[in-house]
């Protein structure tokens, strides 16, 4: 199942990088863009995982909230609970995926990078 997964996000790479292409050109202009690029995508990616950090905190917390509000409010109020708890987890879902995003962009820059050491070679990548 992972590899399928990985596979897929492989695939999602490939799309990013030929989307950054059209938009941006087919390579780097030196070592320092290169740098530059895929520096930028990572601070984006932290962005979001900090984000997501946060989320799953106020996820935490609402979990938390409502198990303490089951035993006192059993019937009514906690259908409402559940709702609220519910919404957290779509935003958690659309940070996850937003940070997903990131990191996509940030292994379309590396392989972008890859491609042109392999054109001028100033030091070679695994």
């Amino acid at each position: 199942m992972i590899k399928q997964l990985r596979n897929g996000i492989k695939q999602l790479v490939a799309d990013e990088l030929e989307r950054a292409r059209k938009d941006n050109g087919s390579g780097f202009n030196s070592q320092h863009e290169a740098i530059a690029v895929t520096w930028e995508e990572v601070e984006e990616g932290r962005e979001e995982l900090e984000r997501l950090a946060e989320c799953l905190t106020d996820a935490n917390r609402a979990r938390s909230l409502i198990e303490g509000e089951i035993s006192r409010i059993w019937h009514n109020d906690i259908r409402a609970n559940f709702k609220a708890d519910n919404v957290l987890l779509r935003h958690v879902e659309e940070v996850a995926i937003d940070a997903a995003a990131e990191y996509i962009q940030v292994a379309a820059m590396a392989r972008k990078w890859r491609e042109m050491d392999r054109a001028v070679p100033v030091h070679k990548l695994p």
